[in-house]
């Protein structure tokens, strides 16, 4: 199932995306995992022994990643731990290196590469409004367009960072000052 790796597009991933480590997992007929020996000195000699942790199987019934790890908890699967969940685009750009292997919503497994170069404007915040549920509508100078954060940022930060990619602009940080407007790898 190579399909499940390397996502060319970002419009093929599904957020939330999470971060599952700096080693690729194997991929066997839609079982995700990660596999290792751990060699053990015993009176007898030297004891071999297999452990794997699971980290999705497409063959469980279920249509998301979620729905499916919840199966394989209640069939007491050792299950490996998925790390930082990722909500925006600009968090998964300033998280992703060549080392980095994620996991999205529907269990595509992708190393996320840089491949070309944004435009990081700073602006000053003009409104922060919380949303009810949790996290912020972020309201700038300049610009029509609102934020959504999924944190309230400290009251020191007066400033964002904005992306500026074709023509989307995707909300990349809080800053404590405006600064000079620079490049980074998308």
């Amino acid at each position: 199932m190579e399909n499940l790796i390397n996502a060319t597009s970002l419009s093929e991933i599904v957020f939330p995306v999470f971060k599952i480590g700096i080693h690729k997992p194997q991929i066997d007929e839609g079982l995700v995992y990660y596999y290792h020996e751990r060699a053990e000195e015993t009176d007898e000699g030297t004891k071999v022994s297999a452990h794997y942790k699971v980290v999705d199987d497409r063959n469980v019934p279920g249509e998301t990643l979620s729905r499916r790890r919840l199966t394989l908890t209640v069939e007491k699967v050792n299950l490996a731990k998925l790390g930082q969940a990722v909500y925006f685009l600009g968090d998964l750009v300033k998280l992703a290196t060549l080392e980095i292997w994620f996991i999205d919503s529907m269990g595509k497994v992708f190393n996320y590469k840089k491949s070309t170069r944004a435009k990081l404007k700073f602006y000053k915040i003009s409104q922060i409004i919380p949303i009810q549920t949790g996290g912020v509508i972020v309201e700038v100078d300049g610009m029509m367009q609102r934020f959504k954060a999924l944190y309230k940022p400290d009251e020191n930060k007066t400033h964002v960072g904005l992306l500026h990619f074709g023509m989307a602009v995707i909300l990349y940080g809080f800053y404590t000052e405006k600064h000079d407007e620079t490049w980074r790898m998308v």
